[in-house]
């Protein structure tokens, strides 16, 4: 059913994996489609109760994929938000079921996972914990945004 995307249910658990580990499942025009479209069907199905968000292979995701990006077609970064990231971010933020994040390796991009601004203390530093130890650390610089986990 989808090309960059596996998605399956079990148990009530719905497991939606970033498949694309050779570019270390950097985001395309194709990925963001079939994730706004994986996030509306897990939705809709009465089976899933929770949905973990994973990605395929040694990263969650290295962020937009940049060479995808600068092909010969000119790109609109407000238009990409507009019809790519914000309904995927939308559809996350108002789904009724938990999503949990399995990030494994690298997690990298303008936000990572859906954040909101308003989690992000003071616009400067925040420092999110994890049960098994793991922190993530997100700095933000009047340059933009440096992702960086430990």
């Amino acid at each position: 059913m989808y090309e960059f995307i596996k998605y399956e249910t079990v148990d009530g658990v719905t497991t939606i994996t970033l498949n694309r580990p050779d570019v270390y499942n950097a985001l395309n025009d194709e990925i963001t489609y079939e994730l706004q479209d994986a996030f509306k069907k897990a939705t809709r199905e009465e089976e899933t109760r929770v949905v973990v968000f994973t990605g395929e292979g040694k990263a969650f995701c290295s962020g937009q994929d940049l060479k995808a990006a600068s092909g010969d077609q000119k790109r609109s970064f407000s238009a990409s938000l507009e019809k790519r990231y914000n309904p995927l971010i939308t559809l996350m933020r108002k789904m009724p079921k938990p999503i949990i994040c399995k990030i494994n390796g690298v997690a990298a991009g303008k936000r990572y996972t859906g954040n909101s601004r308003r989690n992000l203390y003071g616009g400067g530093f925040c420092k999110h914990w994890f049960s098994n130890g793991f922190w993530l650390f997100v700095l933000f610089t009047s340059i933009g945004w440096n992702i960086q986990s430990f």
